[in-house]
C-alpha cells in the first residue's frame, strides 16, 4: 500500500457545503438537528438535550442565541466608518483667514492687531490641535476612511495660521516701534 499524501485533507472536506451539517460531522440527510449553530433540539447521542455551548440547544443557552452586535439582531454587525472631524479643520482655517484679513486691512489699529494675533495664534492653532486629537481618536477605530485632500488641507490651514500670526505680529511690532 502506498504511503498516504500528508497534504491530502479530502477526508475533512464537506461534500455539499449547501447542506447543513450536524455537530457529529454526519451529513445532512437527517434534519432532526438543524446544524452546528442552528436551533437543534437534541444531541446526537440518544436524544438528551445538549449542553454543548457550540451545539444547537432548544433553549439557545449557548453561543447560538448570543447577540454579539449589540443591535438586538443576530448576524453580521454593520461597521461604522470613522472619518476625520472636518468641521474643526474648517473652523481653524476660517479663524485664520479672518485674523489675516483683520491684521492686513485694519492692523494699523493696535487693538485689532493684537486681536488678530490672538485669533491666529492661540485660538486657531488650538482648534487645529483639537482637530489632530479628535482625528487620532477616529483613526483608532476599526474602520477609518479619510479623503485624500484632508492632509493638504491641514497643511494649508497650518500655513494660513502661521502667515496670519506673522502679519499680526509685524503690525504689532510696527506699532510698538513708533511709540
Amino acid at each position: 500500500m502506498p504511503d498516504p499524501d500528508p497534504w491530502d485533507f479530502s477526508e475533512f472536506a464537506d461534500p455539499d457545503p449547501r447542506q447543513p451539517r450536524r455537530p457529529d460531522g454526519s451529513g445532512a440527510g437527517d434534519q432532526r438537528g438543524s446544524g452546528l449553530f442552528g436551533p437543534g433540539g437534541q444531541d446526537n447521542a440518544g436524544g438528551a438535550p445538549s449542553n454543548d455551548p457550540f451545539g444547537g440547544s432548544g433553549d439557545q443557552g449557548g453561543l447560538a442565541g448570543a447577540d454579539w452586535t449589540g443591535s438586538g439582531t443576530v448576524g453580521v454587525a454593520a461597521l461604522e466608518i470613522a472619518r476625520p472631524p472636518l468641521p474643526y479643520l474648517g473652523l481653524a482655517a476660517g479663524i485664520s483667514l479672518v485674523a489675516l484679513l483683520l491684521a492686513a486691512l485694519l492692523g494699523a489699529i493696535p487693538g485689532l492687531a493684537i486681536t488678530a494675533w490672538v485669533l491666529a495664534g492661540p485660538v486657531a492653532i488650538g482648534v487645529l490641535a483639537y482637530f489632530i486629537k479628535a482625528d487620532t481618536a477616529e483613526r483608532a477605530r476599526p474602520v477609518y476612511a479619510a479623503p485624500g485632500w484632508v492632509r493638504p488641507a491641514y497643511v494649508a490651514a497650518l500655513v494660513l495660521c502661521g502667515v496670519a500670526v506673522v502679519v499680526a505680529a509685524l503690525r504689532i511690532a510696527f506699532w510698538v516701534g513708533r511709540l
